[in-house]
């Protein structure tokens, strides 16, 4: 194995002659993620291994590195080799490099026999831009497999090369949504304006995505052109409200690829058409703005959720329906950052399902739970009220900590104080909080009790409800652990 700490680059490089092929594969995925010169000649070395692991990664720090020095080896890996995953590897890392040299063997590549190094390698054609790449591409757009057609039409709107103009016309009408859809975008990055009118058609095709694809390129046509007969034929998809893809992505609705476009248009009639879809459109893309939102609460950047909450809180009560069936149906993060939510709201109608995520087996759930009943407040007493002789630990003990924190009612009272001899951290805290926010001078002897019980961390909470109490008794409490405390 490994060890735990990062070896230095002369012991990953003396790794790779280890006997043990597993040290041979750590070391060369190390190597293959580090750009220093010193790495090329040993990874050149490990393009030989017998490890298959070893080579693909050596394969990649090379490209990394543009190791002009490569090429060669790399072409016979990308020709030879037994293992896809070299193979592949290999073409990306003559692709990185970017030698003359590399376009005829990735040409050649376009026959390997794994079709997910095949399409790679259409995908590195594209993206190299290389004109001699042109033909053999569209000797692809006649492939049996529809994937590899549309990945071919997407690699020659990559080239921009006219000689693609025809071939890819030929393509709206194609049976494959994905096909026709590429085709579509392909023709607005030639710039072509023989393309403006074949593209009017797929304004109205039935797959929301190919239209999405259509508006952008006529969007593109009309800078590059100035063709006046776009415009019009742009403006009445201001209407076409029907998604694209899951919504999680940058447009969710087709009519948002007109929206972004018309800005480059400089067309006063755009501007108008578009200052009266604004109002509209934010109506209906409320529901899908706010579940981009909701999806944002799963994140572990901690200042991408707050953002999100933040905008939740803004939307107000329009998010309370979405934001309880995420309570109800998320994954935890989700399900803690809408209780938040919905507390931040503050609205009455997000009371029921906050009371049952109080029974929600997540802690973090159902201390947000707790904290959002206490901020809508005196809406939902009743309904806390009703569950204080709940069977269920959690949900008694969490409806007592809010309706405590609401308003003073002796039976919830009672409730807290047992809470706050509970064997679960995360209720004794409840409580404690409870008590801090709303003293009462009957907790001093539990309180006292739990001071000499808890640990230091957790003692500090029982001195804040101790001092909220502010009593002769209460302080003198304080001041005695304070003593002890300081002593030891």
């Amino acid at each position: 194995m490994m060890p735990q700490n990062q070896p230095d680059l002369d012991t990953l490089i003396s790794l790779l002659d280890s006997d043990e092929p597993s040290l041979r594969q750590q070391a060369a995925i190390a190597l293959s993620r580090m750009k220093d010169a010193r790495v090329i000649q040993p990874l050149l070395t490990a393009l030989s291994d017998e490890d298959g692991t070893v080579r693909a990664n050596a394969a990649t720090g090379l490209g990394e590195n543009q190791a002009a020095a490569a090429i060669e080896p790399l072409i016979e890996l990308l020709r030879n080799d037994e293992q896809d995953i070299v193979r592949e590897r290999a073409a990306v890392a003559l692709a990185q490099i970017g030698n003359e040299r590399a376009i005829d063997p990735l040409i050649e590549a376009l026959d390997d026999r794994a079709v997910w190094v095949r399409n790679r390698v259409i995908y590195l054609l594209g993206t190299s831009r290389h004109p001699r790449a042109v033909d053999p591409l569209l000797e692809q757009l006649k492939h049996k497999d529809p994937v590899i057609r549309s990945n071919a039409a997407w690699a020659l709107g990559a080239i921009a090369d006219e000689r693609a103009l025809e071939p890819l016309l030929a393509l709206l009408t194609a049976k494959n949504d994905d096909l026709r859809g590429n085709a579509a975008w392909a023709l607005g990055q030639l710039g072509d304006e023989r393309a403006v009118e074949p593209l009017f058609p797929v304004l109205d095709d039935p797959v929301p995505a190919v239209r999405g694809k259509a508006i952008w390129s006529l969007g593109k046509l009309v800078e590059l052109t100035g063709d006046e007969r776009i415009v019009p034929q742009l403006l009445p998809k201001l209407n076409d409200f029907d998604i694209v893809g899951d919504g999680k992505g940058s447009h969710v609705f087709v009519c948002e690829y007109v929206a972004e476009i018309i800005p480059s248009l400089g067309s006063e009639e755009a501007f108008k058409a578009l200052q009266e879809w604004q109002p509209i459109a934010s109506e209906k893309l409320r529901p899908y703005q706010i579940g981009r939102l909701i999806n944002l609460l799963g994140l572990p950047n901690k200042e991408t959720v707050e953002g999100a909450i933040g905008q939740l809180v803004r939307i107000g009560p329009q998010a309370v329906h979405q934001l309880t069936i995420a309570l109800q149906q998320g994954p935890p993060p989700i399900r803690q950052g809408a209780a938040r939510a919905l507390g931040q709201i503050g609205h009455p109608d997000a009371g029921p399902k906050l009371m049952m995520a109080l029974a929600d087996p997540d802690a973090g759930v159902w201390s947000q739970a707790v904290a959002a009943l206490t901020t809508i407040g005196k809406p939902v007493v009743p309904l806390l009220q009703q569950v204080l002789n709940s069977k269920n630990k959690r949900v008694r003990y969490g409806a007592a900590m809010a309706l405590w924190r609401i308003q003073r009612e002796d039976e919830a009272f009672q409730i807290v104080l047992m809470a706050l001899q509970d064997d679960e951290l995360l209720v004794r805290s409840g409580a404690l909080i409870a008590l801090i926010q709303q003293p009462d001078e009957r907790a001093l002897a539990t309180l006292q009790i739990r001071l000499n019980e808890e640990d230091e961390a957790m003692a500090r909470y029982v001195l804040q409800a101790l001092n909220a109490l502010g009593s002769h008794g209460a302080m003198a409490t304080i001041a005695h652990w304070m003593s002890h405390h300081n002593q030891g």
